[in-house]
């Protein structure tokens, strides 16, 4: 399973809609660039995930024999590979984080919007009452932090109008 920043996460079910080599699927980049000597002499650049898996485990094929040091980057592959399981009842797909069912749907991304408008919103409230303390502790202020300030004032009230 990938994460893909807070949104979505990528889940390999059958493994039969995702290339082994050339997807990002178990780490934040593509096997092919992680391993790009294994890469080189694989028997497959275009397997699927399910091709590479067989009851037993992992079966990687390659177009000639490994020398020794391709030995030792087969078994960090492995290694890698050591805690994915392929479930063939499952199919391949991205799942949406921000709803109960891990589908999207532009309600759960409405929503999901919200509750970050609500955050901004918050924020901005903050910094305003700190430059409105700021502003009285001081016997004056600079036009440009009064500029500032009625910017940032205008935008939460624009903001709170949408809000509701």
């Amino acid at each position: 399973m990938v994460t893909n920043g807070d949104k979505f996460i990528y889940q390999v079910g059958s493994g039969t809609k995702t290339k082994f080599w050339k997807d990002v699927w178990i780490d934040q980049s593509p096997l092919r660039d992680l391993f790009p000597d294994l890469f080189q002499i694989c028997g497959n650049p275009d397997a699927n995930v399910g091709d590479c898996w067989t009851e037993q485990g992992w079966d990687l094929v390659f177009r000639r024999l490994l020398n020794d040091w391709e030995v030792e980057r087969v078994a960090e592959i492995l290694g890698m590979l050591g805690g994915v399981t392929i479930n063939a009842n499952a199919t391949d797909g991205m799942l949406w984080k921000h709803s109960k069912d891990d589908l999207f749907s532009v309600n759960s991304a409405y929503r999901r919007g919200l509750q970050h408008l609500k955050s901004e919103l918050d924020n901005a409230r903050t910094y305003i009452k700190r430059v409105e303390e700021l502003g009285k502790e001081r016997r004056y202020q600079e036009p440009e932090e009064m500029v500032e300030v009625n910017t940032i004032m205008y935008m939460v009230v624009s903001l709170e109008g949408k809000e509701q």
